[in-house]
This record gives structure tokens, sequence and C-alpha cells, in this order.
């Protein structure tokens, strides 16, 4: 059996596809297998698959679209490795990205069960480093650094299938986020460790802020209340959740609810102007709130 397992998710990403086959291909340590999970695309997936004749290179196809997340669990029951990779089929690896993060684990001890790297997000032209200074990385029992944000890349995690087995699988109920959930239950059975150097390539495409919007806050929400008991204690932490509710709320057009968690993050953290000065905004619409969130987003976009 290999010792890595990597699976690529797909859904009408013919044109990308081949791109992330070939990084995996490409990797200076071979003992590998590729499980590609076609989410039901009606695009030519299929026909790119069947170009590859390396027999490390396995398929399955779901009969219907399920999300990223079932994609993902359909690669997991069918790996053999006793490490679990995941790659997105719009992203690539560098050479040496596995090699390097199993020299990683060789030198961790075995209460280590996720080697997560850096990665270049890159949007045309530009390029930045992510996680960066902002999200704050961190290894080791890493569950109350992820409770504020998540900064492990689905596409730049490297995983003990044993652990990852023990935690669970992705939830595909989750509308998103189900990387960060996962993630978080993962945290609670073992240490993280951070690999400081971009390793893989994310791909992103610029577009609007509020395409997703309403799955983000689903998401938030069903994050929010399953780790209720652990955010509370941290009134910071709190205060954020409550504004990044409020604030996606506020821009979604549902500005009662949007308020709302707008004052319970100025009651946690009063000291914090930041809600304050959105609930304030808020007041004069959503058009205008979502108009002056989308001038700030797009500034920070620009330097990416």
């Amino acid at each position: 059996m290999p010792l890595v397992s990597v699976i690529i998710p797909a859904y009408n990403r013919a044109g990308l596809l081949g791109r992330a086959v070939e990084s995996v291909l490409k990797q200076t340590f071979q003992d590998f297998e590729v499980i590609i999970v076609d989410d039901a695309s009606t695009d030519n997936t299929q026909e790119i698959i069947k170009e590859y004749s390396d027999r490390r290179i396995s398929s399955l196809r779901h009969s219907t679209n399920k999300g990223g997340g079932a994609a993902r669990n359909t690669g997991i029951m069918a790996a053999g490795g006793d490490f679990i990779a995941f790659l997105d089929s719009d992203d690539e690896w560098l050479p040496q990205k596995l090699a390097k993060q199993l020299l990683a684990f060789a030198g961790l001890p075995p209460a280590y069960g996720l080697v997560y790297t850096g990665f270049w997000r890159i949007n045309g032209e530009r390029r930045r480093y992510v996680p960066g200074e902002t999200m704050r990385p961190a290894s080791g029992s890493v569950y109350k650094s992820l409770l504020n944000r998540n900064f492990v890349g689905t596409s730049t995690a490297l995983v003990k299938k044993k652990y990852l087995l023990k935690a669970g699988l992705f939830d595909e109920s989750l509308p998103r986020f189900q990387d960060w959930e996962l993630w978080l239950r993962l945290a609670r059975v073992c240490c993280f460790y951070y690999l400081e150097e971009a390793l893989c390539r994310s791909y992103i495409v610029p577009g609007g802020i509020s395409s997703d919007l309403a799955a983000k806050v689903e998401a938030t929400k069903l994050v929010f209340n399953r780790h209720y008991e652990d955010i509370k204690k941290n009134r910071t932490l709190l205060a954020d959740y409550h504004f990044r509710l409020g604030r996606d709320l506020c821009c979604l057009g549902n500005m009662p609810e949007g308020r709302s968690h707008m004052r319970q993050a100025i009651f946690a953290c009063p000291w914090r102007l930041k809600a304050s000065l959105a609930l304030a905004l808020s007041l004069g619409g959503r058009k205008l709130f979502f108009s002056i969130l989308r001038s700030r987003w797009e500034k920070s976009n620009a330097t990416a």
C-alpha cells in the first residue's frame, strides 16, 4: 500500500484538473496514490481523467453532486495510505511539498497528526503569502487558536489517517467552512505543526463578496453554536464572532438581526470600536453599508 493517499475532489474543473494532477506526479516523494473524486461533473472531467495511464491514479464518481466535503469523504474511505493529503482541483503543489511534510513528521512526537504549510494565493498577476502574520498560524495544541479563525489551507494539509478517522470526516451538512470545522475537531485529538514555507499555489478568481454570503452566515452560525461553550470563555473571541455575523447579515440586508449581533459584540467588548462604528454605519441602510465594505474589500484584494 502507498504511504500517502492524495484526494482530489473535482466538479466541472476539466480545464484545471490536469495542472493539479501533474503537480502531484512531479513530487520528489513518489510513494503515493491519487484518488480523483468526480462529484457528478457535467463537463469533460471524465475524459481528462482517462488520459492518465499511471496506475497510481484511480477515480470515483458520484451520480449526483454532493459537494466538496462529500467528495473528500468518499476519497478518504477509499484511501489505503497512512497519510491523507487533500488537493483542490484548481490548486497545485510545489515539487517538494510531500517530502518536506513527511520529513517534518519524522521529527515530531507521535501526538502530532497534521502538518500544514504556507501557500501562495494567486489573483491574476498578484500573489500573497498565506497564512501570513495577521492569521497567526500555530503549532502544537491549536484548538483555541483555530476557534478564532481558520489558518490551515485544505490543499496544504497532510494528515495521519488514524487521527482523521478518530475525529470524524468532513461534515457534509455544512454549506461552507467544512474544512475549518473538521480541523477544530481534529485539534481536539492531535497536535498540528506549521511548516513555514509556501509549498502550494491556490488560484482565485476576482468576484463579488456577496455571491456566497448567505451560506457563509449559515455555516458561521453552526460553528459558533457547536463551539459556543469554548468561545464564550474569551470575550474578545465572542465579540469577533458576533461582529462577523452582524457585518455579513447587514450586507445581506438583514439589518435587524445584523444590528443585534453588533450590539452583542459591543456588550462583549465595549472597549473595541469597530462594532460600534459598524452599528452606526448600519443605520444608513444596506446599500451604504455594503458599498463601504465592498470598497474596503476591493482595496484589500488589490494588494493580494
